[in-house]
């Protein structure tokens, strides 16, 4: 686990969402010296934190800890059931004015 990274990132969200260290700190309930080691990687944030951090944040679990949304990833992977369901998606999309008319 390569937690400077994910404080990184943590950071980066952080200053997107326009929050301070001491305003996401608040609003997580941990100390804003806590949260300074979290965005540095040299202390651990629990799953309660994370949790709570990914809440305030407006970012996934999986965005925090890898970077990465493997929600996104798994439509992208090219797997054909995911394909399959995509296009089920899309035809029901196009025609549900259509096939659900009051």
């Amino acid at each position: 686990m390569d937690y400077e990274a994910m404080g990184a990132r943590i950071r980066a969200l952080r200053k997107r969402n326009g929050l301070t260290q001491a305003q996401l700190a608040e609003a997580v309930h941990i100390s804003t010296s806590f949260m300074g080691h979290i965005e540095r990687g040299t202390r651990i944030a629990s799953l309660d934190t994370l949790v709570r951090l990914s809440q305030v944040l407006d970012a996934s679990l999986d965005v925090l800890v890898t970077g990465t949304d493997s929600r996104k990833a798994s439509f992208s992977s090219g797997n054909r059931r995911m394909r399959m369901l995509n296009d089920v998606m899309r035809v029901l999309d196009e025609h549900a004015e259509e096939w659900f008319r009051e």
